[in-house]
């Protein structure tokens, strides 16, 4: 696996000038956001936003932006799916509320000679 040719010191300054540049921005609009990386991740992830000339917060910013829309786009369908899976079940739960509870499986069993027979009939000798 070959690594950037970027050298320890060019990425040092890089990450330098990228945090003495920052700004405390009040506005409410903005947030910031703290979380934990590996360091590897993180050396990785430094070399592609020194190498495509931007900082941190704006390849995260436009990573953010790019799952909002992919995920956010396909969420309608699936709350529509869901909905309709939920109806489909409620409708055969209730049509098996209305079955004669003879025909649930709780009721019949496998009898002598392999016969299926209702249980109440298992308490008569010779049937």
């Amino acid at each position: 696996m070959g690594e950037f040719a970027v050298s320890g010191n060019l990425l040092d300054k890089y990450l330098v000038l990228t945090s003495r540049g920052k700004s405390m921005n009040t506005s409410s609009l903005h947030t910031l956001v703290n979380f934990r990386a590996s360091k590897p991740l993180l050396e990785s992830f430094d070399r592609v936003c020194l190498l495509s000339g931007k900082t941190r917060t704006q390849v995260l910013s436009e990573m953010m932006r790019q799952r909002v829309l992919h995920v956010g786009s396909k969420l309608p369908a699936k709350l529509e799916t869901q909905r309709s899976i939920d109806e489909r079940l409620k409708v055969a739960v209730e049509a098996r509320a209305s079955m004669p509870p003879a025909d649930s499986p709780r009721t019949w069993s496998v009898g002598v000679g392999g016969r299926v027979k209702p249980f109440s009939t298992f308490d008569q000798v010779g049937s």
